[in-house]
Parts: C-alpha cells; structure tokens; sequence
C-alpha cells in the first residue's frame, strides 16, 4: 500500500523538477495496474495540463500511439516499446527507465531517465541525459531520497569512487 503523502510527495517533485502546464498534454497509455499510470494520470490533473487516454488494448500498437501523440500535439509522455524513428515534434519531455530512446525521434524534447525497484513507492532516481546521450543511467535523487552505491561487504562508496573490485592491499 502506497501512502498518500508518498504519492503527494512524488507528485510535487515532478511538477517543480519538470513543470507541466495548461498548454500541456500527457499520454496516458500505462495499463493502471502499473506504478507508472499514477503520475501520467495524477501528475497532469494536480498541474491543470491535459491527458490523453490510449484506446483500451491499444497501449502498445505503435501505429494507434503515433497517431494519438500528433492529434493530441503530446507535450509529455514514456516511450512505447518499438517505438522507432518516429517524429513525434510535439513532444517537449520524454521520461524513460531503462529502454533505449532514439534521440531523433523526439527532436524538441528533454529526455529524463527515473528509476525506481519493483519494492519503491514511486521513482528514487532521476537523470537529465543531455542533448548527446540517449543512454544514460540514474545518477541524481529525487527529493527526500538518498541514493547509493553499496559495495560488498555492504560498505557505502562515496561519489566518484571506482567500485566492482576490492582494491589491492
């Protein structure tokens, strides 16, 4: 069960991370049973934006979703699988996890990588890529998230430090 505050908390990040506003539309395409439909259906209606549902069945029908984004003009969405090459020159903000994104599908958008274990409440990591990298990996917290890396034998590391090996004695 995901408390309330936990999810008001999440939510407020978003918006003063990566503002939506009037003028904006989210694809709502994740099946609700997934952690990830809360902010595409939550996050535009506590920002006054708009959202866009995918036909039932059809959240993964790249044809249907390319069509909804350009008749739609979608602002913000989460990339579908196989989604492609694609133009989507509406789109301002793309939020990932850890699928591949092509850069040139989405010429007008910043891309964010959030990161979140099947355990969280809501994403524990964000990244800005910049305008070079697609592929990057979560590197920064969200807010009231500490993040990590622990080390075997469950040692914190601090920032900037090499792990995967022990170093030599």
């Amino acid at each position: 069960v995901v408390e309330h505050r936990t999810l008001v908390n999440r939510l407020r990040w978003m918006q003063r991370r990566y503002p939506l506003d009037p003028n904006d539309v989210v694809l709502q395409r994740t099946p609700f049973g997934s952690d990830a439909s809360v902010w595409e259906l939550l996050w535009p209606v506590t920002a006054g934006a708009s959202f866009v549902f995918a036909a039932p069945g059809k959240h993964e029908d790249i044809a249907h979703l390319q069509r909804l984004v350009d008749d739609a003009n979608v602002t913000t969405l989460r990339p579908f699988p196989g989604h492609g090459g694609a133009v989507c020159g509406s789109v301002k903000r793309v939020f990932c996890n850890g699928e591949a994104v092509e850069r040139s599908a989405f010429p007008n958008a910043s891309i964010h990588r959030l990161y979140a274990p099947a355990e969280g409440a809501g994403d524990v990591s964000a990244y800005d890529c910049p305008r070079s990298d697609g592929a990057s990996a979560a590197n920064s917290s969200c807010s009231r998230f500490c993040s990590g890396v622990i080390a075997i034998p469950l040692r914190s590391l601090v920032v900037g430090a090499a792990f995967g090996r022990e170093p030599a004695a």
